[in-house]
């Protein structure tokens, strides 16, 4: 009896692995880029210099830079991990702050096209539309 509970544990965590890595797909950064809105509420109305602003990820300068009015960080170098983008950013800024602080990003997207900014989200951030 005690051996089928194992099995049956065994079983549980391999088809839920299946199912956060099928929700997510491999991409290249290029299609990260853009304004990005919690699925709660419309930050795409606000100007990126304003304090409601969407997060942001565009590139300048070899660098993808990450960040919204309060926060600024720089990613050099991405590297692929399964289904996700890791790249580690040096002294990211923040509004008000002094202080620096380093942060490693694990982005990707799920079958909507949501932003997952880790492996153990199931929604993400919705892209802005184009601004015209």
């Amino acid at each position: 009896m005690r051996m089928a509970s194992q099995g049956s544990a065994v079983l549980t965590v391999a088809i839920t692995s299946l199912a956060l890595s099928a929700s997510a797909r491999a991409v290249e950064i290029e299609q990260l880029l853009g304004r990005w809105s919690s699925t709660e509420f419309d930050e795409c109305q606000y100007a990126d210099d304003s304090e409601g602003a969407p997060l942001q990820i565009r590139q300048e300068n070899g660098e993808t830079l990450i960040g919204n009015y309060g926060f600024l960080c720089s990613v050099k170098d991405w590297k692929q991990d399964g289904d996700f983008l890791v790249g580690s950013a040096k002294a990211c800024g923040m509004e008000g702050g002094e202080d620096t602080f380093d942060e490693t990003y694990r982005l990707g997207l799920n079958d909507k096209g949501e932003l997952l900014m880790s492996e153990t989200e199931t929604t993400g951030l919705r892209r802005c539309p184009a601004v015209q």
